[in-house]
């Protein structure tokens, strides 16, 4: 049976937590519009997303499950993490602290679970990272910095899930309409921007890798060389998402810009989200449900044939407000120069 979202599918609060966004508890662990479909045509930006028919305000158009997510701190946080998750990749809630029924791990203050059935059903996603924390989070905290442990955890969580794949590989390897891969040959095909880095920063992370990742000093179980390990941390650094307890991408934007760089919760990879491209004039908005799947809606009109866009990045941020803020940003972090029609216009390239 395939799933139809209900007219009333979107309700929206004004809690500060993040869990602002859901929809009815029957939802799919990942759903694509019926009309979407993927296309290759753009030699520049490659691989993008676009539908059959014309799309209104407000469609659902993806729900993306995470392939890898974990808990962090936001910018200039004093806590080891914003929300605790549960470590049970399928659950990834919000874990109420307080309650009894709460489990936890000593490798590390970020592992926890809901109750002792999540622990169970996470166990042997766990079981791949639990020697890997006990020997080596707190040397990475204390010698290098702490937005290093986190990435790293992040790639490790990813191996993790590479390692399931293998040792039971799934019995699809697409996804929604036949068209969209959900497995571990999409985190191989990401783009990494190795080349376009800057030296230093890929320096570093090979030292990273050789010295946690790689080799049997680093407690995992894989079969990556360093080269490929160095290659799926570009990957992972360019194409992971910060989940944000806000809606991301809505346009136009509000009257007054928006201060919110502390409600970043949990970095994640997902599978079908890279094949979303930036804009930042976005046609889709988007925000993590309350187990981490990340849900995306039209914000305006699109007529068929138009390629969806997101925005990268918090386009309420008053900094962002610049053109040149926002190019610096993007060139920076994703080594492109956005070349949107907002910015054309706002830089007078037209």
């Amino acid at each position: 049976m395939s799933y139809v979202p209900s007219p009333t599918a979107l309700v929206f609060t004004k809690t500060p937590e993040p869990v602002i966004l859901s929809l009815e508890p029957e939802r799919p662990n990942f759903y694509v519009h019926p009309d979407v479909y993927l296309t290759t045509d753009d030699e520049l930006k490659g691989t993008g997303t676009v539908s059959k028919a014309n799309v209104q305000k407000g469609t659902l158009l993806f729900i993306d499950n995470p392939y890898s997510i974990i808990p962090t701190a936001a910018p200039g946080s004093t806590t080891p993490y914003s929300r605790p998750l549960c470590s049970r990749l399928q659950c990834s809630r919000v874990v109420d602290l307080s309650s009894a029924s709460t489990k936890s791990c000593h490798c590390v203050t970020e592992v926890v679970w809901c109750d002792a059935d999540c622990q169970a059903l996470g166990k042997a996603e766990h079981d791949f990272e639990c020697s890997w924390l006990k020997t080596h989070s707190k040397s990475i905290r204390q010698e290098i910095i702490e937005p290093d442990f986190f990435s790293l955890w992040l790639i490790v969580r990813t191996l993790a899930q590479r390692e399931l794949e293998l040792s039971s590989p799934p019995t699809s390897t697409t996804g929604p309409n036949g068209t969209f891969p959900c497995d571990w040959n999409v985190i191989r095909g990401l783009r990494s921007n190795e080349d376009e880095l800057q030296p230093l920063k890929v320096q570093g992370w090979r030292s990273l890798a050789e010295r946690y990742l790689v080799g049997e000093h680093s407690m995992l179980r894989h079969s990556l060389s360093v080269d490929e390990m160095l290659t799926l941390m570009c990957q992972v650094e360019i194409n992971h998402y910060d989940l944000w307890t806000q809606l991301i991408g809505v346009y136009p934007l509000p009257a007054e810009p928006v201060e919110r760089a502390e409600s970043c919760f949990a970095y994640t990879m997902y599978l079908r989200t890279p094949f979303l491209n930036h804009s930042c004039d976005p046609s889709l908005m988007h925000q993590p449900d309350g187990n981490g799947r990340m849900v995306f809606h039209a914000t305006r009109f699109i007529p068929a044939g138009e390629e969806f866009s997101i925005a990268y990045f918090d386009l309420a941020e008053p900094k962002y407000a610049d053109v040149k803020e926002r190019r610096a940003y993007l060139e920076d972090e994703f080594c492109f120069t956005c070349i949107c029609p907002r910015c054309l216009q706002e830089s007078g390239e037209n």
